[in-house]
């Protein structure tokens, strides 16, 4: 099983057989498209069906809510055991840390019970991980998640629903995802895709799709703030961003949702300005990943047309109007470096790929120019501004007296080489490209967790 995004998958004739996916069904699930060859039409003699009517023959291609077809059939016959949660748990840790990433907010399991994660990483030694997280559960989970702060946060300290756990551990988010992306042409938008094309699979939802109806998604964010918890909602179409912030409005009639602190996951895309202030209106925290406009510059302008392409990632527009967006890298779905990200927030270059006869792209226009920020404004939304978003901002995202020592160590000045105008059309190779800056040492609450290869000796007396 491949996977592209989350969004999409494609397996392989034998998973589909597993899957029970074949011509004849199953019929497309709600939120969900099993991509399908043309339908073949029912053979029939004096009115007697010879040969039942066809859906069309599966290409392998799921997308959204279909992928949950391979993955109930993928949990029941792959079993993890705590040494697989171990070693995988170390590589990500390491991964992170030799990036200069000290924290994290690790957003859903795709492939594990998350509570059984959760119960893995407290009896592990929650004050001995390598980097600090702060983790979800569906929506779903809220109950296992109460039980689980009863079983392992009971000693009497106040601690509330919505932020529990210990300086390495946090607990009290909740994910709801409500559409797709847009390189699958499944986030739900306003107005059809410019680049859909009769007999396109994607042509059965112009618009892309929500996962479920408005009124389960409202439902499920009333019932998080309910529960006082922090709301963390996936929204990347225009449309999805809407029914997402009429959501937390409804919520905050009862329930004060600015002290909640609750997020739109990627926020790609909105329907005007207006909407910023909506989000101002209710403390809502856009987290976005600019990197992701590194990706789609070559193909945006058709697919969106040049209304939406510059209220896309509107990320000056968010700050110019007294909203504090924060950043993430969306590992493992895009690459993790957090310069690639901060780079594509202040100068939007889209990245120029090989093309299919081996010749090189032609210069993509920068995305939106009136929407790049400055250097120090992608640094505070990597850091103080993050870890305002997760709920730890009076301990870390600064280095200042009482904060937690936790700091990365670059070989050059970020806010020299971050704005080299020779930089805006490099292309995505190695690291170091990447605004011309390499992570030399990460330090984790004053312990060198990261030191790349010679530069030992910055550490001496530590």
């Amino acid at each position: 099983v491949l996977f592209r995004s989350c969004h999409s998958s494609v397996i392989n004739s034998c998973a589909l057989e597993l899957c029970g996916i074949n011509n004849f069904g199953p019929a497309n699930p709600t939120g969900g498209i099993i991509d399908r060859a043309l339908p073949v039409p029912a053979m029939t003699d004096k009115s007697i069906v010879l040969a039942m009517p066809q859906l069309g023959e599966p290409t392998g291609v799921l997308r959204e809510n279909a992928m949950l077809l391979a993955a109930e059939c993928r949990k029941a016959t792959w079993k993890v055991s705590d040494s697989d949660l171990s070693a995988a748990y170390l590589e990500a840790a390491n991964e992170l840390l030799a990036h200069g990433i000290t924290s994290c907010f690790s957003m859903l399991s795709l492939d594990y019970d998350n509570i059984k994660e959760f119960e893995f990483l407290q009896n592990r030694n929650p004050n001995g991980n390598l980097v600090r997280m702060r983790s979800v559960v569906n929506a779903s989970e809220i109950n296992e998640l109460v039980a689980f702060k009863d079983r392992y946060y009971n000693d009497g300290s106040v601690q509330a629903p919505h932020n529990f756990g210990s300086d390495f551990l946090r607990f009290g988010a909740v994910k709801i995802c409500s559409d797709g992306s847009l390189g699958s042409r499944t986030a739900a938008m306003l107005d059809p895709y410019g680049d859909v094309e009769e007999g396109d699979q994607a042509s059965s939802c112009p618009c892309g799709t929500l996962l479920c109806s408005t009124e389960e998604l409202c439902a499920d964010i009333v019932k998080v703030a309910s529960a006082g918890l922090q709301c963390c909602t996936h929204a990347i179409g225009d449309r999805a961003c809407q029914v997402i912030q009429d959501g937390y409005e409804i919520a905050n009639t009862n329930i004060d949702v600015k002290a909640l602190r609750f997020r739109i996951e990627h926020c790609q895309h909105i329907a005007s300005l207006e909407e910023v202030d909506r989000y101002r209106a209710t403390g809502t925290i856009p987290s976005v990943q600019p990197c992701h406009l590194l990706f789609d510059g070559d193909h945006m302008a058709k697919r969106l047309g040049s209304r939406r392409v510059g209220l896309s990632y509107a990320i000056r527009s968010m700050l110019s109007r007294g909203v504090r967006p924060v950043f993430g890298t969306d590992w493992m779905v895009a690459p993790i470096c957090p310069i690639s990200n901060m780079l594509a927030a202040i100068q939007r270059q889209p990245i120029k790929f090989a093309k299919s006869d081996g010749n090189a792209q032609e210069d993509l226009p920068v995305w939106s120019p009136d929407e790049r920020i400055s250097v120090e404004e992608a640094l505070c939304a990597y850091t103080s501004d993050a870890a305002h978003g997760m709920f730890m901002e009076d301990r870390i995202g600064r280095i200042e007296v009482g904060y937690f020592a936790d700091f990365t160590i670059l070989d050059g000045n970020p806010f020299s080489l971050l704005t080299s105008p020779a930089l805006e059309t490099t292309e995505m190779g190695t690291q170091r490209p990447l605004g011309g800056l390499t992570v030399v040492a990460t330090i984790v609450g004053g312990v060198p967790r990261y030191v790349a290869e010679g530069y030992e000796y910055l550490l001496q007396g530590l």
